[in-house]
């Protein structure tokens, strides 16, 4: 693991640092937006940190933390898609300053000394492993890659048209794999266009989720059925268009480990 590859890891734990301390007085859109990007980049590696230190007394709040935003962003979804209707918006607009007010009980504890110190523990001791033990870097990020994209491709046979459930544990597993490609780009692992088209598939998987949220959202609203015919109308054509695309994935899926694996081994080549 050379000197380029340890300071931008270093990198992508300062950036989310940074963000952690801007959230906590900055609750805009892409404040919020940026800091979950950060803490997705961070947990797609902490299974290599975790090899090598205990990580769960941070990696915990960490996904806690995150967590408590998602109904915030169902909601600004809904709202830049649903607001025009006035009667929605208001009822989204609610929703979303009470998802505010919560964050803002939160977010004042959001990375901590205590937090950071244990961090910072964890990210020493993965270096100086990696240094005391030249290849350990290939083969921890092999094993992280192979296990992230096996869920992806089981998750991807288990998929059932009629099932809606079985799409959305595939976008997880697709957006953990893109989060840890994106990683790997950014340490200088793999080569900057490796994930190619693999947002195309995180989008439209994300795509079908944000319809079936929002159709279930109005429904325990009481909200014009018409709306929710349409978002159920809007969700089938997308898994009509996945479904009829589902090679394309696979090709990608197949091209991405080829390029991730022989970039990875020849790390000790180099």
């Amino acid at each position: 693991m050379d000197a380029f590859t340890i300071n931008a890891l270093q990198e992508r734990i300062d950036n989310y640092l940074q963000l952690a301390a801007q959230v906590r007085v900055d609750d805009s859109p892409d404040t919020i937006h940026d800091f979950r990007i950060a803490s997705r980049s961070v947990l797609a590696v902490e299974p290599l940190l975790r090899a090598t230190s205990k990580t769960r007394k941070w990696r915990k709040p960490m996904s806690r933390w995150l967590k408590a935003l998602n109904q915030l962003r169902d909601l600004q979804v809904m709202q830049e898609r649903l607001g025009k209707n006035p009667e929605l918006n208001r009822e989204l607009e609610a929703g979303i300053q009470a998802e505010l007010w919560a964050w803002g009980v939160l977010r004042p504890k959001i990375a901590d000394k205590a937090f950071r110190k244990r961090l910072a523990a964890s990210l020493e001791h993965f270096f100086q492993h990696c240094e005391d033990h030249p290849g350990y870097f290939t083969v921890t990020a092999l094993a992280l890659w192979w296990k992230t994209l096996g869920k992806v491709q089981a998750r991807l046979a288990a998929v059932k048209q009629d099932e809606p459930a079985t799409l959305h544990r595939l976008r997880i597993a697709v957006k953990n794999l893109r989060y840890l490609v994106n990683t790997l780009r950014h340490i200088g692992a793999i080569p900057t266009d490796a994930n190619a088209g693999l947002k195309h598939w995180h989008d439209l998987l994300g795509d079908i989720q944000d319809r079936q949220v929002a159709e279930s959202w109005l429904d325990s609203n009481r909200a014009d059925r018409r709306l929710s015919i349409q978002q159920l109308a809007e969700s089938a054509a997308l898994c009509t268009q996945f479904n009829e695309e589902q090679y394309q994935f696979q090709s990608i899926l197949i091209r991405l480990d080829a390029t991730v694996t022989a970039c990875l081994i020849a790390i000790d080549h180099q």
